[in-house]
């Protein structure tokens, strides 16, 4: 059910330039309906609430800020739950209509009750499949509560504890709010669906171009692949043979035997898809061992390993494939991380099998947190396979 509130005062809370000219309503809900509604010209036609004071207040705070024009030019081909909860995250940091202690009592009992409620509904969701505590929803719902509590005035860290992330997400969680609250809503947003999601197609523009997110002023690390000469045999590569029941090569001694064995026949020996293998060089990997080592497991493979400056530049070195590898491998200037995020991109366009060995240490990147998880949701769908530098788990 639901019915048109005509003396709404929540509408004279948007500014009369974003409302339908005379036309703007508050239509009331009795279920959990909460939009606004807009025309062509990015106008305000209505309005959509239930019932509660907190839900209501939000709608008007997106009303007054969350422009139709600016969602589209600043997320791009970011999905809409990812940049949704980037905007409500910003709109309850930046944009709260109270000073810090002064929310009416009403309003701040009403944005209370629904966040025990909104966490309660987890709870039963989590009780019935554990496996989901961390991922998207999860996350979502929790930092979103967060930055309505920051918005309320509770303190940074109070507010976080309160949202019991999984263990490793309070930290990301305070990095994107520290981007969203410093005006990098974009970067916020594309960090979480890199975590979360698998990359999407860009949708295009009617006049064919991409429809890119807006920049978010910070630099990207850019990294160099570098192609050594491959000039040595591998000797775990040598073609090898074997006998069969069929092929074009006769094996001749097996003709001089008085009972002529079913394998009479030469083939040669399939090659091993070794895929492609990853090496982290940064400096807590130590030395090149952990490179030559996955040279010699893997002949047939594609060997590459990478490290960057910690500041803005990286390196990857493409060391080994189809048999053969360089004479000399080139030391990396410097020993740091940077481009763990590049180097996966580049891992993921190579032919499968693929495998990372790291320590799993990144660092030197604005969205250095956001690539480990990445990785880590990586390897749970098993596209890559990591091993840790430490041979712990080199027999697995």
């Amino acid at each position: 059910m639901w019915r048109e509130n005509r003396q709404s005062i929540l509408i004279a809370g948007i500014p009369s330039q974003r409302m339908q000219r005379g036309d703007t309503k508050h239509i009331e809900h009795d279920d959990h309906m909460a939009r606004c509604d807009f025309d062509q010209t990015g106008e305000i036609s209505a309005i959509h609430t239930p019932q509660d004071a907190f839900r209501r207040v939000h709608e008007m705070i997106h009303a007054n800020h969350s422009y139709p024009d600016r969602i589209k030019r600043e997320y791009g081909n970011i999905l809409d739950t990812v940049w949704n909860i980037t905007e409500d995250c910003f709109m309850h940091q930046s944009h709260w209509p109270w000073r810090r202690g002064e929310t009416p009592n009403d309003i701040l009992k009403s944005a209370r009750k629904f966040m025990r409620d909104e966490m309660k509904e987890t709870g039963r969701a989590l009780a019935e499949k554990p496996e989901l505590r961390g991922s998207w929803p999860d996350f979502a719902t929790r930092i979103r509560q967060t930055a309505v509590r920051l918005g309320l005035g509770e303190k940074v860290d109070q507010a976080l504890d309160k949202a019991d992330f999984k263990f490793g997400q309070r930290i990301l969680a305070k990095q994107l709010l520290d981007l969203i609250a410093h005006d990098e809503r974009a970067e916020a947003a594309q960090q979480m669906q890199m975590i979360f999601f698998d990359p999407q197609e860009e949708p295009e523009k009617p006049n064919g171009e991409k429809n890119k997110p807006r920049n978010s002023g910070r630099d990207k690390p850019k990294m160099k692949i570098i192609n050594l000469p491959l000039t040595e045999v591998i000797p775990g590569a040598k073609t090898s043979y074997r006998l069969a029941t069929s092929g074009s090569r006769l094996h001749r001694s097996s003709l001089r035997k008085g009972i002529l064995p079913q394998r009479l026949f030469v083939r040669h020996n399939s090659r091993r898809a070794d895929g492609t293998i990853l090496v982290d060089a940064s400096g807590s990997m130590g030395d090149f061992s952990e490179v030559t080592r996955w040279i010699e497991k893997a002949p047939f493979g594609t060997i590459a390993y990478y490290a960057g400056n910690n500041s803005n530049r990286g390196w990857l070195w493409i060391c080994a494939r189809n048999g053969r590898r360089a004479r000399m491998l080139v030391t990396p200037p410097y020993g740091g991380n940077t481009v763990d995020g590049p180097a996966m991109d580049w891992l993921l366009s190579q032919k499968s099998p693929l495998v990372m060995i790291t320590d799993r240490g990144f660092c030197g990147s604005d969205d250095s947190e956001a690539q480990a998880f990445r990785l880590a949701r990586l390897e749970r769908q098993g596209k890559i396979t990591v091993h840790d530098y430490s041979h712990k788990d080199e027999d697995k």
